[in-house]
């Protein structure tokens, strides 16, 4: 679980350090200059931010599920509800 959400972390905090604030939270759409960028982390896989993300919730209910196995199913739907939630929106932005 530990390497989930560290991988994940790494991700996010790539996207924030290589687009700046602007450029995470929608500055485009406000007039804002957003440079377009090719590096880490998007060299390397496509929409590092909502991947990160995932990577994170799993790397998050990890323990939880090693603790309480009784509720996989209930604690997996959450993690299959944000990674679609996430992956929803990717393909959105990518039209």
């Amino acid at each position: 679980g530990g390497v989930l959400f560290a991988v994940g972390q790494a991700l996010n905090i790539g996207v924030y350090k290589t687009l700046g604030k602007d450029g995470v939270y929608y500055g485009i759409k406000y007039g804002k200059k957003v440079p377009w960028v090719t590096g880490f982390p998007f060299s390397i896989c496509p929409h590092p931010q909502y991947i990160g993300s995932s990577l994170s919730v799993w790397g998050a209910l990890w323990p939880i599920i090693r603790v309480f196995p009784g509720n996989l199913v209930d604690l997996a739907a959450v993690g299959l509800y944000w990674s679609a939630m996430y992956a929803t929106s990717s393909v959105i932005e990518s039209h």
